[in-house]
Formats: structure tokens, sequence, C-alpha cells
């Protein structure tokens, strides 16, 4: 994504370097607020959070402080109409029906939310070059974060004195442990092996530089080692994207029907899988989904009880953890977490018009990534993000506005997809930056 190259002011020059400083640091303390390490240091991963949220802010207001094109001001804030409706209504809902829930937490989700879904994404379309610029970071700090899962794939318990999350138990259905490395969970980091896995590839792809080749299969073989079966279903979709004819990328309709089927295609296709004795031991399918129908129909139970208000901010986890013994006998074992299903714990939460509003934050942006574009590489790049955000949703939390690397990623990528026609039409009338390596 280029546009052609004028003389830069020095304060342009400060302040793009400056806005590259930030995206590396809100990278890296992403990834290390979800590491195994931090989440046993609680006031650390505190820290960790509140310095995410001040690199956000800062973005923020270097991008709100920038001479304003007033369309594509404009063009932002109404394309952003689901992030308004659905932020709106959770505070609304909170404060009218559940005062008693209404937290700086709840206040700083929806700060993150707008964030990385609007003002991260304003940066892009401000400054091209920092999308390649965002996505080598990116690729670079997965790999190094894919390193240590092969160690705990191999036994160890840590990786130069950090310790290792392992999952031994997937031994006996594939016959190697899965391990996250480092990171705190196997769900989160598998989501996240699969951005890195399309950012290496992107940028592989527009330099054909062999290092980039090598991280991605680097970051390949630790998505593999996860055994992520949600990431692997979104990397998978949006490779079948890459590969579909012209005409489903680039009719919405289409590919909006192509990404609900792709994520909802382990319910189509589970019985058929558990049959087939191989396939059914490397997804693990004798478990069928690991447990989440059950965890699934009891976020339904809890639905039906308050369809239309929900029971609060936070209630997935109370009510996992009330109830933990009865879920952990039909096997979902997710107790004080959430439902792994991002959708089903907004409905319990905030009810289901709530809920069916944030679904659109992940809905929209696929509708409005389709057509055709003058820059091929940086639409694909997007909507295979997208696809890869609805599919892994669907089987673990991944909140717009939650500060884990996965959640800041995909909200990012999901409001550049949102922002896609401000961004074509503002390249088009401003031809006036050129990217920097």
């Amino acid at each position: 994504m280029t546009r052609a190259p004028v003389p830069h002011t020095l304060g342009f020059t400060m302040r793009l370097s400056f806005l590259q400083l930030a995206l590396t640091t809100l990278t890296l303390c992403a990834f290390a607020y979800t590491t195994y390490f931090a989440h046993s240091l609680e006031s650390g991963r505190d820290l960790l959070a509140l310095l995410v949220i001040a690199i956000l802010a800062l973005i923020t207001l270097i991008v709100g402080s920038q001479p304003q094109d007033r369309r594509v001001t404009m063009g932002a804030l109404i394309n952003n109409w689901p992030l308004h409706a659905y932020s709106l209504a959770a505070v609304a809902i909170t404060i009218l029906v559940h005062p008693d829930r209404l937290s700086f937490q709840l206040i700083a989700y929806v700060i993150v939310a707008y964030a990385t879904y609007l003002a991260v994404p304003l940066t892009f379309i401000r400054h091209p070059a920092l999308l390649f610029h965002w996505a080598r970071i990116i690729a670079i700090t997965s790999a190094a974060f894919a390193i240590p899962s092969y160690a705990g794939a191999l036994g160890l318990d840590s990786f130069i004195g950090l310790p290792i999350y392992t999952k031994t138990a997937y031994a006996g259905f594939t016959g190697v442990a899965a391990s996250a490395g480092i990171m705190e969970h196997l769900n989160p980091f598998a989501a996240q092996m699969g951005v890195g896995t399309l950012c290496a590839w992107y940028v592989y792809r527009k330099t054909n530089a062999a290092l980039y080749l090598v991280l991605f299969v680097l970051i390949v073989g630790a998505l593999v080692i996860s055994q992520g079966r949600g990431a692997w279903l979104g990397s998978l979709a949006a490779l079948g994207a890459c590969l579909a004819p012209r005409f489903v990328r680039e009719k919405s309709s289409i590919l909006l029907a192509y990404g609900i089927g792709a994520a909802a295609l382990p319910f189509l296709l589970v019985g058929t899988l558990q049959a087939a004795p191989i396939v059914g031991d490397a997804l693990r399918l004798s478990a069928g989904l690991s447990g989440r129908e059950g965890g699934w129909l009891f976020a339904l139970l809890q639905i039906s009880q308050e369809p239309w208000v929900g029971h609060g901010f936070q209630a997935a986890g109370e009510t996992t953890t009330a109830y933990a013994e009865s879920l952990d006998q039909i096997g979902f074992h997710a107790a004080g977490a959430s439902f792994h299903n991002t959708f089903l714990t907004k409905a319990v939460e905030f009810g289901l018009p709530i809920a069916a509003v944030y679904l659109l934050l992940f809905l929209r942006p696929i509708i409005q990534i389709a057509g055709r574009t003058r820059w091929p590489s940086e639409r694909a790049l997007v909507r295979s993000m997208c696809l890869l955000a609805l599919t892994a949703s669907l089987y673990v939390d991944i909140n717009v506005g939650g500060v884990r690397s996965i959640a800041i990623f995909n909200a990012a990528f999901l409001g550049l997809a949102n922002l896609w026609p401000v961004l074509e039409a503002s390249l088009s009338t401003h031809m006036n930056e050129s990217r920097s390596g």
C-alpha cells in the first residue's frame, strides 16, 4: 500500500517515528501481558495492562491531534455505528439494570475498544506505511514467542527460566503434548500464532526476504503444536478465501456467507470427523468440542433466564465458578473464565439484543472488506484477519476491548476492515505519502 512521495516536514517525520515506536511498544507489552509468568504476578500484570491502555491513549491523542480530513473523520465515525451502539448500550444497561456491576474495568473496556477498533485503524489510514511496519513487528514477536512452545512439546517445563504452559493430556489423542510456550493458555496462543502466520506471509510476499519465510514456517509449526482447533479452522478459512474464485472475495454477501459457513463447519462435520480414526484422534473429537457443548448449553440456560438484559458485566466468569463442579462433570473445565464463545458470553452478560450488535463488530467488517481494490496484498491480509477473528471467537473469548495481544490485534484489523471504504477513498484522493521501509 503506497502513496506518491512528497517532501516530509520534520514534524511529520517525528510523528511517524513516534507512532512506529508506540506500535512496537504496544505489541511487546500486550505479548508480555499474556505470558504465563505475568499471569502469576497480579500486580505486575495490572501494571502491564495500564501501560497498554496508556500507549493506546497516546496513539489516540496523536491521531486526534493531526490535521483532519473531515471526510475521513466523518466516514470513520459513521462507519463505526455498531461500536457506538454496543458501547452505549452496554454502559446504559449496566447503569440502569446492573448498577452494582459498574466498574472501572467496564469503562476501560469501552476506552480500549474505541482505541483499538477506531483510533489504531485511523492511524493506518493516515499513515499506510505503518500497517507494513506493524505486520513486521507482529511477525517477529510471534516467532520469538513460538520458540518456547517447541521446548514445551519436547517435555521441558521452562525456557530461559520462564515457566512453560503445557497440556500433556492432549498427548493421549495426538501423541504430542500441546504447548503455549511462555504464554498463559493454549487458546490465545493458538489464535496469536494464527495472526503471526498471516503477518509473516504478508511481509514475505511484500519483501521476498527469506527471513520472513523462515519466521512463517516457525510460527506455523507453533500453531500446530498449540493444537488450537479454532485457530486452525480460522487459518484454513483465511487460506480458503485467498484460493477461492474472485467472485467469493469481491461479492460481500458471498464472502459473508463463506465466513459464517467456515466458522460453523465443526458443528456440521463433527460427527463425520469423529468416525474417521486418524482425523478424529488428531482433532480430539472423541470428546466432541472439549466439553464446549455442555458449557454452551449451560450458557443458553443462563440467557433464557434474562434474555433481554443479561446478568451483568463479568457474570459469565462468576457463573462458571459457581457451577464449576457441575460443569466439570460434563467435560467443561473452564470455571472462572467464560463460556469459550465470545458471543454467548456477551449474551449472558448483556442480553441478546446487545450481543447481536456486538456480533456486527465481526460481521460488518467482512462485508466492508469485500470488493475490488488497488491494494490486494493489504486487503488479503485484513480479510484473512477478519475470518480468523470470527472463527476463533466462536470457540474462545476474544473481546473487542481486551488488552491481551490477540484481542488488540483482532480489534485493530476488524476496525481497519470496517473502515476499508474510507481507506480506499482516502488513498485515492490523497496520494501524498510513500511507504517507509
